[in-house]
């Protein structure tokens, strides 16, 4: 104990230079595996919100075709009231726009949004935007809710006896054609 006090025993302190590089390397590996993850966080919540909404999608369709089978109401092709909202069912779901002409064809109706609530950070996209004056010509409209660079849609059937057309999961949006693919 003596010598440690009047200064003869020198401890080593500190890490040496081996040591040193180790644990950076170790570090940077770390960081190299780790950082992509992080990275892509906003991507993945991006995602997750458009799979939120096309689950909501196909939940309210097959909700809306079951509340008009139930009441009893034109379940093909027709006007029917849910809630509050006069909603055109297409081939037994809904229309994906909403109408708002009441001169000609059905007049005035909600789509599948006029249903449920979208999160207001999506950008809400039809692929037609000519008034509807019949059922048929509302088999071809695609509603897209875009977030970005990604989307997902929903396009009610064809042909009765058939379920609406969604996006295989989130999908490509270009911002310029307003294309999901």
């Amino acid at each position: 104990m003596r010598a440690i006090l009047k200064g003869k025993y020198n401890p080593v302190q500190g890490f040496t230079l081996v040591e040193l590089i180790i644990v950076i390397s170790i570090i940077s590996i770390l960081v190299s595996v780790i950082l992509p993850h992080l990275i892509d966080v906003e991507g993945q919540a991006k995602d997750a919100v458009l799979l939120g909404a096309l689950g909501s999608l196909r939940s309210t369709a097959r909700i809306a075709e079951s509340f008009a089978v139930s009441t009893g109401e034109n379940i093909d092709n027709g006007l029917v009231t849910i809630g509050n909202e006069t909603v055109l069912l297409v081939n037994r779901f809904p229309a994906a726009r909403d109408n708002n002409i009441s001169s000609s064809g059905p007049g005035a109706f909600k789509g599948i949004l006029g249903l449920m609530e979208v999160d207001g950070q999506l950008k809400v996209l039809y692929s037609n935007n000519s008034p509807i004056i019949d059922a048929a010509s509302a088999t071809n409209v695609r509603l897209i809710l875009a977030l970005d660079d990604r989307c997902v849609y929903y396009q009610p059937p064809q042909v009765v006896g058939h379920l609406p057309t969604y996006s295989h999961g989130v999908l490509n949006f270009d911002n310029e054609t307003d294309i999901c693919s």
